[in-house]
């Protein structure tokens, strides 16, 4: 007699329960963007122009939620014009407006990182970087992104490329910089069950530097 098992048998389930399952894995598991690169230019205008408008709207939504916060972030800004973050002051600005300080300071570096990294990708994909130079600088005021006192440079093509790659030097270490230092203090304010086994990956992909924490639940003894 052959054993049994209790693995379902797929080859039984009707035709339309199969295609719902996939929908369902399909929202939950979304398929990794395009690269870029492999964009035609007006995709890739268009995907960088949503990607702005969503980052606005947070902006917006978050000043609301805390008022302060765009004192601090000018503060990320203005040391990231001229070198390294000081991690430890940023710290003692972020503590006395928030319960989650750590969480609230990786979030705004990783924003103000995407940010500088739409600029690099849309003045790297730009035929007349000049041009694009001045029109950015324009738009990004217009939509809040950056302010006024901002330190862009003139606009010209090399010299705000050239402006964005140090930018992103000085966040990306600053983030890295906030791991190493303060990730008992991140995971603490993130709460996770302690039961869950937390891991923390940091990368640098197509669309800026990204933090990934990743769960798994802890061997029962």
């Amino acid at each position: 007699m052959p054993e049994q098992t209790n693995e379902p048998d797929n080859a039984n389930l009707p035709i339309e329960e199969l295609r719902a399952i996939r929908r369902l894995i399909e929202e939950r598991l979304p398929l990794p963007p395009r690269n870029p690169s492999l964009l035609s230019p007006d995709e890739a205008r268009a995907r960088l122009e949503t990607m702005e408008q969503t980052q606005k709207r947070e902006a917006d939504q978050e000043a609301k939620k805390y008022p302060g916060r765009r004192a601090l972030i000018r503060e990320i800004e203005r040391q990231s014009d001229t070198g390294a973050l000081d991690i430890d002051r940023l710290l003692r600005a972020y503590y006395k407006e928030y319960r989650d300080p750590v969480r609230m300071l990786l979030q705004d570096l990783q924003q103000r990182a995407e940010v500088y990294h739409n600029v690099f990708e849309q003045l790297k994909n730009s035929t007349d970087p000049d041009n694009a130079a001045a029109v950015l600088k324009d738009r990004y005021l217009a939509l809040g992104l950056i302010d006024s006192d901002n330190a862009w440079p003139n606009p010209w093509g090399s010299g705000l490329m050239g402006f964005v790659n140090k930018k992103l030097d000085w966040l990306c270490d600053a983030m890295l910089q906030l791991l190493r230092s303060e990730i008992r203090s991140l995971l603490r304010e993130l709460n996770f069950e302690p039961t869950v086994k937390v891991g923390v990956e940091f990368a640098l992909g197509v669309s800026g530097p990204q933090i990934t924490f990743t769960m798994q639940p802890e061997p029962m003894p």
